[in-house]
């Protein structure tokens, strides 16, 4: 049985993930061109056709999907010390834990992405912020350094 917290970070993952289709709603409000990229500072570089949502809002269903598969097969997962029975129960649930919060920090970039970019088409905003690619950035960064060290005190 799942605990709360699971429970809590798959929740939210499902609703983030959802959020990747808030495009769609305004989707004929918008014009036909989109920021397409942004620079390092958040700022559009490039523009294109709105259609690119769609592969947006695919990618991000397609990384949930994936990571939501591995999360089901800790066996094949590349550990960071040498798994025992003393401690496989332990690295396992570490490693599909690890994945499952990662998972609710790239379906919320995707859904800040798809939502940013469709309030800069709609005018009411001009750019990305900086401060949170930054975050999703770091949390993407540290979320696997936190939980290797953890992996690596599962001492047998």
């Amino acid at each position: 049985m799942k605990n709360t917290i699971t429970r809590i970070i798959e929740i939210a993952t499902i609703v983030s993930l959802s959020l990747c289709l808030y495009p769609f709603f305004y989707y004929n409000k918008i014009t036909e061109n989109i920021p397409l990229h942004y620079n390092v500072i958040g700022e559009v570089d490039a523009w294109g056709n709105k259609s690119i949502f769609w592969v947006i809002t695919i990618v991000a269903f397609i990384i949930y999907i994936g990571l939501k598969l591995l999360q089901n097969r800790p066996d094949i997962f590349n550990y960071p010390t040498t798994i025992t029975k003393q401690n496989k129960d332990r690295l396992y649930s570490l490693g599909t834990e690890m994945l499952r919060v990662l998972n609710l920090i790239l379906c919320t970039m995707f859904s800040y992405i798809n939502i940013t970019t469709v309030r800069i088409a709609l005018h009411d905003k001009t750019s990305l912020s900086t401060s949170v690619i930054i975050l999703f950035i770091v949390l993407v960064v540290t979320v696997p350094i936190i939980y290797i060290k953890k992996m690596r005190s599962s001492l047998p």
